[in-house]
């Protein structure tokens, strides 16, 4: 019975994705052509994200009381942007990343990735196609575990509420491979934060975001549910300094891949045009 109600949630999540992302606010207005690819891109790379499960220690087992309650994702992030049109941008980024897990707090794993990313207007929507190769390591950049590669595709549109205030409904979908064949998974998410604008600095004070992961060569689906908050300053035209904390929920038909946490995410990104 728990099985088949699973199940249907899980339909019914994937069916909201795809109605909301269509769905345009109230009174909202597009936002401005440069503003709504730049949303859009932070929106979708967000989702991108998720895939880089950074720890699975906090897996239920046998005999373990408890869980860990907070875990830190940071992340240095540099991008080179240029702008092949008006309207579409091609982008190759690298990035690196580590997970800190509490109770006790300490460094569990890290990652790093590599890749390019193509963004073209299409009418009002920004689409984002993007192709990056992943490595893994456990604790601190020490011990090699896996490698993959992530192909992407997401759809988003932001509106303008007030001239402070807007919305990016963003929808995407993934496929990573890897070289551990249980972690290969194809993964579909939605997001929909509202920010505000003021001078440099942008505001998320909401950010609600779901996504649901079919791993490929195992019987195993996930839902995870996240809702936080965020902030981001734009130290200048070519740095930025981001962090946010939610509350992430994940349910899996394997009970002991199934975890509640809080996630804290600080990134460092330098962004240079040309």
């Amino acid at each position: 019975m728990a099985c088949k109600w699973k199940k249907a949630l899980e339909a019914a999540m994937v069916s909201a994705v795809v109605l909301l992302a269509v769905q345009a606010p109230a009174h909202a207005e597009d936002a401005d052509d440069q503003d709504s690819m730049s949303a859009a891109d932070e929106a979708l790379q967000d989702m991108t994200a998720d895939l880089e499960d950074f720890d699975q220690s906090d897996e239920v087992r046998p005999g373990r009381r408890k869980m860990p309650r907070l875990q830190t994702n940071s992340t240095v992030r540099i991008g080179l942007s240029k702008s092949i049109s008006k309207d579409v941008t091609l982008e190759a980024f690298t990035r690196a990343g580590s997970g800190m897990l509490g109770a006790p707090y300490s460094p569990s794993s890290s990652n790093g990735a590599g890749g390019v990313a193509l963004s073209w207007k299409i009418g009002k929507f920004t689409s984002s196609t993007s192709v990056e190769k992943t490595v893994g390591y456990k604790g601190e950049f020490s011990t090699y575990a896996v490698n993959g590669t992530i192909i992407s595709q997401g759809l988003a549109r932001s509106f303008k509420i007030t001239p402070a205030w807007g919305i990016t409904p963003a929808i995407s979908g993934a496929y990573a491979m890897s070289s551990a064949p249980k972690q290969e998974l194809v993964q579909v998410g939605f997001a929909m934060p509202v920010e505000f604008v003021s001078g440099s600095w942008t505001f998320q004070p909401l950010i609600p975001r779901v996504t649901y992961q079919s791993f490929t060569t195992i019987s195993r689906r996930d839902v995870t549910l996240f809702a936080g908050a965020g902030v981001k300053w734009n130290v200048t035209s070519a740095v930025s300094l981001s962090t946010s904390l939610g509350f992430q929920q994940k349910y899996s038909t394997v009970a002991r891949a199934e975890s509640t946490r809080w996630v804290l995410a600080p990134q460092l990104a330098f962004k240079l045009k040309f």
